[in-house]
C-alpha cells in the first residue's frame, strides 16, 4: 500500500486528492472513478478535519492500493473515537426544508462505495472502503 500522512487541516484536502489521482494514473485505473473518489474523499476527510481533533492538531493518514479496476482506501486518524456507520441515515423522503441537518454526506458515501468498514484500533479510527467504476451510484 502507498500512503500519505498530513496534518488534519482543510488545506491538506487537495494534496490527498492529488495523491490518489497520481496513484490512479500510475496504476492505469479507469479515470472515470476520479469524480466519485473525489466526492467520497471530500466527505470523509472533511469529517476528520472537523471532528477528530477538537481544539487541537492531529494527523490523517490515507493508504491506497489497486484492486482490479478500482481502489481500496484506508483513512486513519488518532482523534476522538467516531464510527460514522453508527449514524442514522437521513429520511430522504421528507421535504428538504423539513430534514434535520447532517448525515447526508455519510449516506451518499455509503451509496457510492462498497465494503465501507470502521474499526477502532490502537487509539485510532480506521475507515476503509473500496471503489470501482461500477460501484453502486455512478
Amino acid at each position: 500500500m502507498d500512503s500519505l500522512r498530513m496534518p488534519a487541516k482543510l488545506d491538506s484536502l487537495s494534496s490527498f486528492n492529488a495523491f490518489v489521482i497520481r496513484k490512479i494514473d500510475q496504476w492505469e485505473l479507469p479515470r472515470e472513478i476520479i469524480p466519485k473518489i473525489e466526492l467520497v474523499l471530500e466527505e470523509l476527510i472533511t469529517n476528520v478535519f472537523k471532528y477528530a481533533y477538537p481544539g487541537q492538531n492531529g494527523d490523517l493518514e490515507l493508504e491506497c492500493s489497486s484492486r482490479g479496476t478500482g481502489l481500496s482506501i484506508i483513512l486513519r486518524d488518532w482523534g476522538a473515537p467516531f464510527n460514522p456507520l453508527e449514524q442514522n441515515s437521513p429520511d430522504i423522503s421528507e421535504d428538504i426544508s423539513q430534514r434535520k441537518i447532517g448525515g447526508l454526506g455519510i449516506y451518499l458515501v455509503k451509496e457510492m462505495v462498497e465494503k465501507l468498514e470502521y474499526r477502532r484500533q490502537d487509539d485510532s479510527n480506521i475507515l476503509s472502503f473500496c471503489i470501482h467504476p461500477d460501484s453502486r451510484t455512478s
